[in-house]
């Protein structure tokens, strides 16, 4: 905010190993909402970012594949649908960590479990209280290879 109160609405900002072009304020917003979608890309930064966790990101992707990726995922992750699964994700949670004592030591495999749980948390969120009426095969192909897409496979 202060940089866009001292530079005006585009400023550039130096990070390392490359410098960044910052649109701020109420113009970008107007320009972004009209045209943004031919100008911008966000495959140019999370590309690196995907590859050194070794995922797929949706950040990652552009167009038309980006918003179908969103449409879907939003069907299913806006604040008001997750409120309704909260309870059904702390029990996967106390599930998982049932068997886990106090004080045991033991190496946890942290990109497994939390894959494990997104997946598990996901998957039962989706399902449960989920009408199938107006839901076609396609709608259920098309969420298992997104999350399929973002690495989410239990370990077995």
């Amino acid at each position: 905010m202060k940089a866009y109160q001292q530079l005006d609405s585009i400023y550039k900002v130096y990070v390392p190993g490359r410098v960044l072009t910052v649109l701020g304020g109420p113009e970008a917003n107007i320009f972004v909402s009209r045209k943004g979608i031919n100008c911008f890309s966000t495959r140019i930064i999370y590309t690196d970012i995907a590859k050194e966790l070794g995922v797929s990101l949706i950040a990652e992707l552009d167009g038309e594949e980006h918003r179908r990726y969103r449409k879907i995922i939003e069907q299913f992750l806006s604040t008001n649908k997750v409120e309704q699964y909260i309870k059904t994700m702390a029990l996967v949670i106390l599930n998982l960590s049932n068997n886990w004592q106090l004080g045991q030591r033991w190496q946890v495999q942290v990109d497994d479990l939390i894959q494990k749980l997104t997946f598990v948390q996901l998957g039962l969120s989706f399902l449960r209280g989920q009408k199938c009426y107006g839901r076609t095969t396609l709608d259920y192909t098309i969420l298992i290879k997104g999350l399929l897409y973002f690495k989410c496979v239990c370990p077995s």
